[in-house]
């Protein structure tokens, strides 16, 4: 594809290769989200011209030589997982997906990336339409599951103390030392972190809502931090099964499924601070 593969009006189909957009969005460093095309170095180099054609991610192409197969293209993953998101919800949001990172996603936030977001860790995705997703990443359930060995070891209590902190005591904890109240003043400090993070996703964007998802979703605490932190948005703990798989097969719904989608994909618990 010389001219670049730009996103004007990607083909449904390719006969023997693709590449997709989300991938090629996501952590390669190709894509001009300004100008929603290969960078121009990508071309200088020669590079592009070696790249099967891109299609989108609903598209579909056959395993060669005999086979009579169509497949899906693919999907980078935290992609996939925005979408059972953006079929169910049309008003601006923030998808917080927790695991290991903590990475705020905005798919409403098309300000361009600046230096300043750079250094900290924000970044563009593509959705699966083509579409910019503002992100940013914060490294908090690597610090979580650190400090919670720390506080285990030092208390001598089992690692998933915290789990049944169903009401925290998140005042008033002058003159309390035990393995609760120093859980709960690391998770201070950890949300303090996860709103400059999750501030920088939304940017100028007018988010009605923030949707938690992963490790953090059953976690009281942080939840109800995060309540607290952003009184002007609603937060909610989300829970979709398998997200990542079934917003792949969302994708390429069409090709395999007459049926409507659902939109009770998604479990919602509102929190309140």
């Amino acid at each position: 594809n010389p001219s670049g593969g730009a996103l004007k009006s990607p083909p449904d189909y390719a006969e023997h290769g693709a590449s997709e957009i989300t991938s090629i969005g996501c952590h390669t460093m190709l894509w001009d989200f300004q100008r929603n095309d290969y960078h121009d170095w990508v071309k200088a180099e020669g590079i592009v011209e070696k790249f099967p054609p891109i299609v989108k991610s609903g598209g579909k192409f056959k395993l060669p030589p005999d086979f009579d197969l169509a497949v899906g293209s693919g999907l980078h993953d935290s992609s996939a997982a925005l979408i059972p998101y953006l079929a169910c919800f049309d008003e601006p949001f923030v998808l917080i997906s927790t695991g290991t990172w903590c990475i705020s996603l905005n798919p409403f936030n098309q300000e361009p990336l600046t230096p300043d977001e750079l250094a900290q860790d924000c970044l563009c995705y593509l959705s699966y339409e083509g579409k910019p997703v503002k992100a940013a990443r914060y490294f908090g359930g690597h610090e979580h599951e650190v400090q919670v060995k720390v506080l285990a070891a030092e208390f001598g209590v089992a690692e998933d103390f915290y789990q049944d902190m169903k009401n925290p005591r998140l005042r008033n904890l002058q003159g309390f030392v035990n393995v609760d109240s120093k859980y709960q003043v690391f998770m201070r400090q950890l949300i303090e972190k996860q709103v400059v993070s999750t501030r920088l996703a939304i940017g100028n964007t007018p988010v009605k809502r923030i949707f938690v998802d992963g490790g953090f979703s059953k976690n009281q605490v942080y939840l109800t931090l995060m309540a607290e932190a952003f009184p002007e948005i609603e937060v909610f703990a989300a829970e979709v099964a398998q997200a990542t798989a079934l917003g792949a097969a969302m994708a390429i719904h069409p090709c395999w499924n007459k049926k409507p989608l659902s939109k009770n994909l998604i479990s919602l618990q509102r929190i309140i601070a």
